[in-house]
């Protein structure tokens, strides 16, 4: 019986022992644990972080974008006002030409018949097509 004393003996220290071991390793994870939750909240709010400087930034880019566009735009308009003021401008002159200046004065009124001299006052054209508006005028001219 010395045997199954000193057998049973034996079993009950590796049963204590084991005890002790699946404590220490359960106190391991859980310490393991801690640190995880504690490197994933570090890692959750570095994208946070990460996030909003990334948004930040994009909404500087865009704001700039944005300002720059309207430059250009602002740009284009006062250049198109300059073409339709130029254009605006070749047609009344083409029209006091075509027309006599009293008819460009007066839209409403009967067409003039346009005297030489009367033609020769009339105010130069504006812009390239004003050319072509000068050059008919002085055909008109020589043909009278």
């Amino acid at each position: 019986m010395n045997t199954l004393t000193n057998e049973m003996t034996r079993l009950c220290g590796e049963i204590a022992s084991m005890k002790e071991i699946r404590a220490s390793l359960l106190g391991n994870i859980a310490a393991a644990n801690v640190e995880m939750q504690k490197g994933v909240t570090d890692m959750i709010n570095g994208f946070h972080k990460a996030r909003v400087e990334m948004a930040d930034d994009t909404h500087k880019e865009l704001s700039d974008f944005t300002n720059k566009i309207k430059g250009s735009v602002t740009k284009l308009r006062g250049r198109v006002v300059g073409f339709q003021t130029a254009v605006h401008k070749d047609l009344t002159g083409a029209h006091k030409v075509w027309h006599g200046a009293q008819r460009a004065e007066n839209p409403a009124a009967e067409p003039a018949a346009v005297k030489p001299e009367a033609a020769s006052e009339v105010e130069e054209p504006v812009g390239e097509s004003g050319q072509a508006f000068d050059q008919a005028a002085k055909g008109r001219k020589k043909r009278r």
